[in-house]
């Protein structure tokens, strides 16, 4: 599957959306789950940028005006720090589109995972604030919204700027962003997910519907990272804010345990987090080198510089780096990424069919 990015101008990632993933099949989450009680629900009287349905907080029972009050002031700003940047992402790439590119399943796929990070990131967050386990420092959000705002002015988020080969960092953790959101709770306490922790704690075993613990990265051969919830299928964002290392140095998060990272020479997948820090994944051995350019050999997408595919070798042997075939040129749909837009197959099925043009795509 390809690693999807919000790109800003050239080279500034703003989201890696699929940063943490569980399962074959990514399903989104419920944008309800809320905790401590608190339940998210859909309210008429709140609307996006977009006109679209948001999501608005309420306590059960009799809940004190005062907490309410505190409550809705969370949410406020939850939102409002949502809106001002993941909203202009989503107009932007809906600028791109016209009506025949709005009409794909491939735009229906990301349009609409768009649209769940933004309605999941009013809701996760403002829980997390609304429960105490987390503080908004308005100085640092107001900034992160001006930076993210004015690199989308300065260049439209098009289809292109959405595909990148290799995992992309996020923008949140970079300054001033990674400062907008600080999390509260110390070692041992729930967490439901890394940013409401302290800094250099991670929160472990966590799912979207059930909490887990704030602990020091764990060492090798122990548990990491979320845990297996809700069927196992769900959509987990490392939003990137503060800091909060997976594992101990010298390791990383795999499928939920920590694992040694490979030092040069040594075998990988795909991730450069399974090397030491400078090394790179390329052809399955951790090295210096990497990405690979056009012609050069290839395992898998991520071998290849963005804009790029791995053209597949025949019996079994080493793809070969290419360009991405422009429109009009046949492709075939179970090659990922072969197309710079999207491989449009025939209503009777099978994979031939012919790359076409969406939303601004080169």
């Amino acid at each position: 599957m390809r690693t999807i990015v919000i790109a800003l101008g050239v080279s500034t990632v703003l989201l890696g959306l699929l940063a943490g993933c569980s399962g074959s099949d990514n399903v989104a989450p419920p944008a309800d789950a809320g905790r401590d009680g608190t339940t998210l629900d859909a309210s008429s009287d709140t609307s996006a940028s977009d006109g679209g349905p948001r999501q608005d907080a309420k306590l059960p029972g009799d809940a004190s005006s005062d907490t309410q009050a505190a409550l809705d002031g969370s949410v406020t700003t939850a939102m409002a720090f949502c809106d001002g940047t993941l909203g202009p992402v989503i107009s932007s790439f809906e600028s791109c589109c016209n009506a025949g590119d709005k009409a794909t399943q491939d735009y229906a796929f990301v349009d609409g995972l768009l649209h769940f990070l933004q309605s999941n990131c009013d809701g996760s967050l403002a829980a997390g604030v609304a429960g105490g386990r987390a503080t908004f420092d308005e100085n640092a959000a107001t900034q992160c919204v001006a930076v993210v705002q004015q690199a989308i002015q300065g260049a439209p988020l098009c289809w292109n700027s959405f595909f990148h080969n290799q995992n992309g960092r996020s923008t949140f953790a970079n300054p001033p962003c990674n400062a907008a959101l600080v999390g509260q709770q110390a070692s041992s306490a729930a967490c439901r997910n890394d940013y409401e922790c302290k800094d250099g704690l991670t929160c472990i075993g966590w799912t979207n519907s059930s909490d887990g613990t704030c602990q020091p990265p764990p060492a090798v051969s122990q548990a990491c990272g979320h845990g297996k919830g809700d069927g196992g299928v769900q959509i987990f964002e490392d939003w990137g804010f503060g800091t909060h290392p997976p594992c101990a140095a010298g390791n990383f998060c795999n499928f939920g345990q920590c694992q040694a990272q490979a030092t040069s020479g040594g075998a990988c997948v795909s991730s450069d987090d399974e090397c030491t820090p400078g090394l790179h994944c390329l052809l399955g051995k951790c090295g210096a080198q990497g990405p690979n350019a056009v012609a050069a050999p290839c395992m898998a997408v991520s071998d290849c510089k963005d804009g790029l595919y791995c053209q597949p070798g025949g019996g079994g042997a080493q793809g070969t780096c290419a360009g991405k075939r422009a429109a009009g040129t046949t492709c075939n749909a179970s090659t990922n990424d072969e197309c710079s837009g999207y491989c449009n197959v025939a209503d009777g099925g099978g994979t031939g069919g012919s790359c076409a043009a969406i939303c601004g795509s080169n």
